[in-house]
């Protein structure tokens, strides 16, 4: 091999020290939503070598992974996408115990966390995050188009906060996401980050409101989760951020 000279070495350094994204997707029995969930993420992607997706399927859904697994191999060879199947199947109203196991498999410093029914919109969304939150302890929310809720509905959170809970989340992920970053002062909103939440008016998807409670029950657990983060922020010198996003609960 030829010898490399020195601006091929400071390249290779650059890019080896990009910030890796992880997108996780739960997904069940829609494969034709995945399957266009995935091909806009993948299009609407800059640098899908410091990229990765994960999608999570319930042990008993094996329709739809072999179709999921048959589109892959023929559309999406040279792109890092993981398939994982749960141990059980836990449901719509615990997606917080998918969330959970999912970040853990997860190697980028950042997580997007959406749904097999969520489009992304903004083009070059990962050059957006690594060049403007770059050592940012920050939970990232974006504006739904069709949808107005102050939560993070499909959130882009540091790695750094699963390695120092060891989880994402408790019941009602985009909720227990959504207050632990706001009262931490960690929650902001990307105004140039849209996405659309197609599973509004699907038949079949209820939304969480009812199931609610089971986070508010938890209190004490996210306010000693709010506990711990603080202290890795005093650690890191990062202040508080004032929340200027729609006025949450």
């Amino acid at each position: 091999c030829a010898p490399r000279g020195p601006m091929l070495w400071i390249l290779e350094i650059i890019m080896e020290n990009k910030e890796k994204i992880s997108v996780l997707i739960v997904t069940r029995k829609r494969t034709p939503y995945l399957i266009n969930t995935v091909s806009t993420l993948i299009n609407k992607t800059d640098d899908l070598k410091n990229f990765e997706i994960i999608v999570g399927f319930d042990p008993d859904d094996h329709v739809s992974l072999k179709e999921f697994e048959e589109f892959k191999r023929g559309n999406f060879k040279n792109i890092d996408i993981k398939i994982h199947v749960f141990e059980e199947r836990h449901g719509y109203g615990a997606h917080e115990k998918y969330h959970n196991e999912m970040c853990c498999l997860a190697t980028g410093e950042w997580l997007l966390i959406i749904t097999d029914t969520c489009i992304i919109h903004t083009a070059g969304w990962d050059t957006l995050v690594r060049e403007k939150y770059k050592n940012k302890f920050y939970v990232i929310r974006g504006e739904t188009i069709n949808l107005k809720n102050w939560l993070p509905g499909y959130p882009i959170v540091p790695k750094k906060w699963i390695d120092i809970l060891g989880r994402l989340g408790g019941p009602i992920t985009d909720l227990w996401l959504g207050v632990v970053a706001y009262e931490l002062g960690v929650l902001i909103t990307e105004p140039s980050f849209f996405y659309t939440h197609l599973s509004v008016g699907i038949k079949g998807t209820a939304h969480h409101g009812q199931e609610n409670y089971k986070f508010w029950e938890q209190r004490e657990v996210w306010e000693k989760e709010i506990k711990i983060l603080r202290e890795y922020m005093q650690s890191i010198n990062q202040a508080p951020l004032v929340y200027d996003g729609p006025r949450p609960y």
